[in-house]
């Protein structure tokens, strides 16, 4: 991968893991001591959060004026990047 390629995608992961903590963490996350848990979403489920469709709720928790399209885009490459559990 090219260094700035590399560089640009570093910044959208880093966009993405914040804001997965302002967004979904309070919801999706759990707590062992001080250490957060995100899990681990199967590719299946991660479209459905971006398109909003796999759970009513979320419609109404993130509408795209709260999570833009943008924003879900770089929480889904957080989620999918993210070291496994």
């Amino acid at each position: 991968m090219a260094p700035n390629i590399k560089a640009d995608y570093v910044k959208q992961w880093e966009k993405g893991r914040v804001l997965y903590g302002m967004n979904c963490a309070k919801c999706h996350s759990t707590y062992k001591g001080k250490h957060e848990i995100i899990p681990d979403f199967t590719p299946e489920k991660l479209t459905g959060y971006e398109l909003r469709v796999q759970n009513a709720r979320h419609e109404s928790a993130m509408p795209d004026d709260i999570v833009s399209a943008e924003d879900l885009a770089m929480i889904t490459i957080f989620l999918t990047y993210k070291k496994k559990n």
